[in-house]
């Protein structure tokens, strides 16, 4: 079984932020000083993937914030986001590349490691901790402040950058609470009155994260509107299905995966949306496959729980690597409490499933891309496709809407 990567950001930790808020003004980029250029950054940036663009698109208070280039790498990132109730107004678009290394930063440098954020709301009333009003100019940025340890953050003073006037503040290095954004330089402002950040997380030597962060504000363009999810499908499904919003199709389309994208998946909650697109995902001799997963919302413990619109978590796989096990001489046919014993993603007893009436004569196997998925896998023109969705009870009702996926393919 190959590793699956995992978010980061669980719904509870959305509550530990870092960044900061100010009385700051916006203007138009229009309105920079005459004959102002965008600044120049030490690390390569380039250009923000459409499919990131389109998630920026679903969010009034932001998309008009969404960098359109970052020191992300075009393929392969990890996006998180979270749009805000009228209960718990806090938005939030997160992507990452690579992985954080835990100690001196001088290893975060990009391209190994990038994070950066775009967040909204009331962020100094519900982070007060991290947004707490700091009296003064800030401190100069120097060198070594990126791996000096703090458990307060650290003003950096007020710039205008981009036609936006905001405070620069450095998160802490450590707490009482695990925060997600340990490490993070943030640039924020109000806009109609609502505070906005952006992050960056930060490495050495720092003043390259400055100026880096300094490139993507010049560099904030307003996308169009995009909603989040997508648009009811009325039919006789077992559960709530959508048409797939912009987001989604196009993350699907910027892979391998592309000749596979649905016209249909489960509907699923907006509170918190985690996105896998990963090139070169499972590699194998000779070949390697594309991901794109889709998580909404988290798991329960119980199976019974653990159906759309309440979660739901769909993957599509491409490419020329032989996906899963060969079938097995016998096949059972899917019947519910298939789920019992199921609660994790390790490694489970294989079941194989009968699938005669199914597109592209495939098999249908229960637990062998992961404990709890129900996976459906192809071979055509040379290459390996596959989809499967975390498993719920009743199990009959996961096998409907998995077909019904795969059967929307090309419609």
């Amino acid at each position: 079984m190959v590793a699956k990567a995992r978010a980061v950001l669980v719904p509870a930790v959305l509550l530990c932020f870092l960044t900061g808020c100010s009385g700051s003004s916006h203007e138009p980029r229009g309105a920079q000083e005459a004959g102002a250029a965008d600044a120049s950054s030490p690390v390569p940036l380039h250009a923000t993937p459409a499919w990131i663009r389109s998630a920026c698109g679903g969010f009034t208070e932001l998309r008009r914030f969404c960098p359109a280039a970052t020191p992300v790498p075009v393929r392969g990132a990890s996006l998180s986001m979270s749009l805000g109730t009228p209960s718990y107004p806090f938005n939030l678009v997160h992507v990452e590349h690579g992985g954080e290394y835990f100690g001196d930063q001088r290893h975060n440098r990009p391209p190994r490691y990038v994070g950066w954020f775009l967040m909204s709301g009331p962020l100094e009333q519900l982070l007060p901790a991290i947004f707490r009003r700091t009296d003064g100019s800030g401190v100069p940025v120097h060198d070594g402040q990126a791996n000096a340890p703090r458990r307060h953050t650290l003003l950096l003073g007020t710039r205008r950058w981009g036609g936006i006037t905001g405070r620069l503040l450095l998160a802490p290095s450590a707490g009482r609470v695990a925060l997600t954004y340990f490490h993070y330089l943030v640039f924020t402002w109000k806009d109609a009155g609502t505070d906005v950040a952006i992050g960056l997380h930060a490495w050495e030597p720092f003043h390259e994260t400055v100026q880096t962060l300094h490139a993507m504000v010049d560099r904030l363009h307003a996308v169009p509107p995009s909603p989040i999810t997508g648009v009811p499908v009325a039919g006789r499904y077992p559960v709530p299905m959508t048409s797939p919003p912009a987001w989604f199709t196009d993350a699907c389309r910027s892979l391998r995966t592309r000749p596979i994208c649905p016209s249909l998946v489960p509907a699923g909650p907006t509170s918190y949306i985690s996105v896998f697109s990963v090139p070169h995902w499972q590699v194998s001799d000779p070949g390697s496959s594309d991901l794109l997963s889709v998580e909404w919302g988290g798991p329960g413990r119980h199976p019974a729980r653990n159906h759309p619109p309440v979660f739901a978590h769909l993957e599509l796989a491409a490419g020329d690597a032989r996906f899963g096990r060969r079938p097995a001489a016998a096949f059972v046919t899917a019947r519910d409490g298939m789920m019992a014993g199921r609660e994790g993603e390790m490694a489970a007893p294989v079941v194989h499933l009968r699938a005669s009436r199914w597109p592209y004569g495939g098999s249908l196997v229960l637990g062998d891309c992961w404990g709890n998925h129900l996976c459906y896998r192809w071979r055509h023109a040379g290459h390996w496709y596959q989809i499967d969705m975390h498993g719920w009870e009743p199990f009959t009702q996961t096998v409907a809407t998995l077909r019904a996926v795969v059967g929307s393919i090309g419609s």
